[in-house]
């Protein structure tokens, strides 16, 4: 039975870790990815990068044309060849090693006793001097293989061996499920065993194909990716056959020039025409990103996956990295078409935007896995459009000149009252619909599939942006600067009373009051905090159980409902999930949307559920898409801080300390430093850091985004410098320390040398 029971709990385990998996690598296929550009005048270096590789750390490096790039998450540096020459491939082997290939030499980059990267040539060891370009490198544990044009060098117990392709030249060499394929010209592609080249049984299927990517499609099958063929299955036997998909065209057309497998179960190619291309396992298109959506250059010369599954390209003029994996999507409408968004709804496979131009619309369908957005305008929907939404199966629009039903590309005129700000359905059960708009109060009546004016209330003039129930007549009805209580009659077709509650009866002075549901319960947001009406009493009394535990959210401008008991804060472009749960306690994460922070009109913001999971979030030019399916986190993959270098603030600007040593002793003439650090963890926002120096500051620093701290006029001693790190979603890092000395001034010893001597000449 305990066989059985650990049996089931092993095998629950697994499957469990099979779903939490499948759901964080499922990348979105609606918007696009947020790209991170490096610019050449960002990285200070040439513009071509043809080469990228990730090390344990997380470091990235980068052939560049002008040599070898490293970056930490903070700094860019470059390592000229000592010959000068273009760097076309890099490799970083588990020993810590990189591997470097490129014009007329090839070696390796390890750090030396100071922590500097110094280079070591192999290709030097030839009898010849290479007058050859390196374009690949494999490493096989300890076995290194670089493959020019024309030669296969392959390095192993510091000895150099070299293959050749028979007066054949090679196109370029890739190792797939621990196999090394390589591709002659013009015999075809061909397999490296016990250093001897056999040609693939299917090699004359894709003769002339020129091949430049093979990725694994499974335990034991590849995908092959040719210059202006498309795309091919090969099995374990050599057998190859074209993979039809709905892309291949396209792919053809763009020319593949690189492939990557990303997550497990997409593939990646970087093309010549036309940027990067993402896969499924089934061949549908998931992502396509070039410039038009955020990279520097269609020309993609090389690919690398960090530790965070994000995608870096190295480019003809740049290098770019992609949150493939992040939780936001962009949606950029870079001409300006769609102006300011103030409504969203999805309805009968089109996705509405209600925007200070009109009422734009474009397909939408979730099921399929890739759809180019492509807003068109509705014809005759010019102007505000102030809000959408779906009452008993009708989708309303409220505009500027009134109020609209759409349906598909066309809308009809409901009622010529101006403004629609709001439109609710009072109960489910009830067909009663008011509407606040700029003159008032309108009533409808709804009906399956239907929904029919009634009239607009004359004996209540003020405009009304939002409405909520108190109770079954009566209606709260906020709008600038007014606050009033509405009682209805019983069939609503006459307004009974007008209740004035704006600064009166405990509500403070505020330039805005709002109304929102929060559990059932009516919630008054003011500029002072949120505030609860005791009906009871007539009065307003300060929400202070809440207030307290939201902090700067207390003053939210909107709450947003967000399902299963959750709500969106909005304070003036700052955004915050709130959780409320059993027992009185809340959780607040104000991490998901903090990239946003800013980039939203204050007061205009609007967060719209396309789903249960996803939401929409208009924003200055276009809008962000919200997965709240993901889980991506894994805490285990964040590294601590590194301590990059020690540099005396003097004119030498020596570099005493570069990542190795565990003691930096400093002359006390240059006791006035900066410690530079970085976390090579890459995020959209800014990662802040923490540190102290024990022995002038032993409690934490304030956080900041700089990555580096000076320090000056140290005085003789010893000190430990600490450092740790902060993740926009608030995760703290381990901490990272250096010992530092500073010694003591030539002259002191000098007089101890003397006082010695002093004593020495005594005894003699």
């Amino acid at each position: 039975m305990k066989f059985l029971l650990k049996s089931f709990f092993t095998l629950f385990l697994l499957l469990f870790s099979f779903i939490t998996k499948s759901l964080a690598g499922d990348i979105q296929y609606l918007a696009s990815p947020w790209v991170q550009q490096y610019s050449k005048s960002t990285y200070q270096a040439g513009n071509q990068n043809w080469g990228l590789s990730v090390d344990q750390e997380g470091l990235i490096y980068a052939a560049n044309s002008e040599g070898l790039l490293v970056y930490d998450g903070a700094y860019w540096n470059l390592h000229p060849h000592p010959n000068k020459g273009i760097v076309r491939v890099v490799q970083v082997h588990s020993d810590g090693k990189i591997y470097t290939g490129g014009q007329s030499e090839f070696g390796y980059w390890e750090k030396n006793d100071k922590g500097r990267l110094a280079y070591h040539s192999i290709s030097s060891q030839l009898l010849k001097n290479l007058n050859d370009e390196i374009w690949k490198i494999i490493i096989q544990d300890n076995r290194i293989i670089f493959q020019s044009f024309s030669t296969i060098y392959i390095y192993e117990n510091k000895k150099i061996r070299t293959i050749t392709g028979d007066g054949e030249p090679f196109l370029f060499a890739f190792q797939t499920n621990k196999r090394i394929f390589i591709e002659k010209i013009p015999s075809g592609l061909h397999e490296l065993k016990n250093n001897t080249l056999i040609p693939v049984a299917g090699k004359d299927r894709i003769k002339g194909s020129n091949i430049l990517s093979i990725l694994p499609f499974d335990t034991s099958s590849f995908l092959i990716g040719t210059a202006k063929s498309g795309l091919f299955l090969m099995d374990k036997n050599g057998n190859i056959a074209p993979w039809e998909n709905a892309i291949n065209e396209e792919l053809k057309n763009a020319q593949i020039n690189n492939g990557i497998k990303l997550l497990g179960q997409y593939y990646v190619y970087g093309t010549i025409l036309n940027g990067v291309y993402i896969l499924d396992q089934s061949g549908h298109l998931v992502q396509h990103i070039n410039k038009s959506v955020g990279l520097q250059n269609n020309t993609v010369l090389s690919l690398s996956i960090d530790k965070q599954s994000n995608i870096w390209t190295g480019l003809d003029n740049g290098i770019d990295r992609i949150a493939i994996n992040a939780d936001l999507y962009y949606y950029s409408d870079k001409s300006g078409k769609l102006g300011t968004i103030y409504s969203a709804k999805i309805y009968q496979g089109f996705l509405y935007l209600g925007t200070n131009q009109g009422l734009f619309y474009t397909p939408w369908n979730q099921h399929k896995k890739y759809q180019p957005i492509d807003f068109k305008m509705i014809a005759g929907s010019q102007g505000q459009v102030w809000n959408l939404e779906v009452i008993n199966e009708v989708l309303v629009c409220g505009h500027n000149t009134g109020t609209f039903q759409v349906k598909g590309t066309q809308m009809s005129l409901l009622s010529p009252q101006t403004g629609g700000w709001v439109i609710k359905q009072l109960s489910p059960h009830f067909p009663t619909v008011l509407q606040g708009n700029y003159t008032g109060i309108s009533l409808f009546h709804s009906m399956p599939n239907a929904l029919q004016f009634s009239t607009q209330y004359p004996n209540f003039k003020s405009g009304v942006q939002l409405l909520e129930t108190q109770s079954k007549n009566n209606v709260w009805a906020a709008g600038y600067n007014e606050l009033n209580l509405i009682t209805f009659s019983d069939n609503f077709d006459a307004i009974k009373q007008i209740k004035p509650y704006a600064q009166q009866k405990g509500l403070p002075r505020s330039a805005n009051i709002g109304v929102f549901k929060l559990a059932d319960i009516n919630v008054f947001t003011t500029d002072s905090g949120l505030y609860l009406y005791d009906e009871l009493a007539d009065k307003f009394t300060p929400y202070d159980h809440l207030n307290k535990k939201l902090g700067t959210f207390a003053k939210a401008n909107k709450i947003t409902a967000a399902g299963n008991n959750s709500y969106w804060f909005i304070n003036q472009t700052r955004i915050a999930l709130v959780d409320l749960q059993p027992g009185g306690q809340i959780q607040i994460d104000s991490i998901k949307l903090a990239p946003l922070e800013g980039n939203m009109m204050k007061y205009y913001e609007n967060i719209t559920a396309l789903n249960p999971k996803q939401y929409l979030i208009s924003i200055d030019n276009g809008f962000s898409l919200l997965n709240l399916n993901r889980d991506n986190f894994q805490p285990n993959e964040v590294p601590i801080p590194l301590i990059r270098n020690i540099r005396t603030l003097s004119g030498t600007d020596s570099i005493y300390f570069n990542s190795v040593k565990e003691l930096v002793e400093i002359k006390h003439k240059n006791n006035s430093i900066r410690v530079s650090y970085a976390l090579p963890y890459y995020t959209e926002s800014a990662i802040q850091y923490q540190y102290k120096l024990n022995g002038v500051q032993d409690e934490w620093s304030d956080w900041t985004k700089l990555p580096y701290k000076e320090f000056t006029n140290l005085a003789v001693g010893n000190y430990s410098f600490v450092i740790r790190a902060k993740l926009p979603n608030g995760y703290i890092t381990k901490e990272n320390k250096i010992e530092i000395e500073i010694l003591p001034p030539w002259y002191r010893n000098m007089v101890c040398l003397s006082g010695l001597s002093y004593r020495f000449s005594l005894y003699d």
